[in-house]
């Protein structure tokens, strides 16, 4: 598991392919993040700019971990052409600062 330091921004990258390993863009794209105890945020691609689409069927979302800790938990859920979910995590730290 990736182990970044908060305030680092994380981009994370989904796929979506048919069952015949075809590309595809979903109709609706929502990508959900959050940490243990902490908020839930969630963007819809089309709405602002927190989800790209680089090219048919890859999507990319970047996280700011400023105001997370721990365990973060995220998932790209697709919706209408195809229905798929691509989740992964990741650990944030506070950084250390010795004098």
């Amino acid at each position: 598991m990736n182990v970044y330091l908060a305030g680092t921004a994380v981009t994370v990258q989904a796929t979506f392919e048919t069952n015949a390993s075809v590309a595809i863009d979903p109709t609706t794209l929502t990508f959900e993040f959050g940490s243990a105890g902490g908020t839930l945020t969630t963007y819809t691609y089309g709405v602002g700019t927190q989800v790209v689409r680089l090219s048919t069927g890859v999507y990319q979302a970047t996280i700011d971990t400023t105001l997370l800790s721990g365990l973060v938990n995220y998932l790209f859920v697709a919706t209408g052409s195809i229905t798929a979910i691509t989740q992964g995590q990741f650990s944030v730290q506070t950084p250390i600062l010795t004098i």
